[in-house]
């Protein structure tokens, strides 16, 4: 690999931090275990995951009970917008998993307003009063 590349791409993924990946090297090489089963490296893992999840509520005054991990923004994007009820408001400029979660929701019969940012990818507070006073309109006929 050369040093000289710019990776641009972060919507994708993001470089790992050194920090990140010395923590979670002893994991990678010797730690390994599905955090679910029951065997010693199971178990292991999940003491780490519990003490992960208990440091991030720590740091975020938060309950542990209240942080979830996912495998990536997908997973948590479709989370979020199947998990949760009444109507969506979102911007047409979202990254596609937001937008498929949303098209699905609205397929099942969930409310979906889409907004349309400005050219310089703006989303003006009039345009949301006016979709979330239209979505009071349609909830109350």
């Amino acid at each position: 690999m050369t040093k000289n590349r710019i990776y641009a791409d972060h919507a994708a993924t993001t470089p790992l931090l050194p920090e990140a990946l010395e923590a979670m090297l002893p994991w990678l090489k010797d730690g390994f275990g599905n955090p679910s089963s029951l065997h010693s490296f199971g178990r292991e893992a999940r003491k780490a995951v519990e003490e992960a999840r208990t440091t991030i509520a720590e740091y975020i005054n938060a309950k542990p009970e209240e942080i979830f991990f996912t495998s990536g923004g997908t997973e948590a994007n479709n989370w979020v917008i199947k998990g949760t009820t009444g109507g969506l408001l979102v911007s047409a400029y979202e990254h596609h998993s937001v937008l498929n979660a949303a098209r699905s929701e609205l397929k099942r019969g969930r409310e979906v307003a889409l907004i349309q940012p400005s050219g310089r990818g703006l989303v003006r507070a009039r345009q949301l009063q006016s979709a979330i006073v239209d979505a009071g309109r349609e909830a109350d006929a």
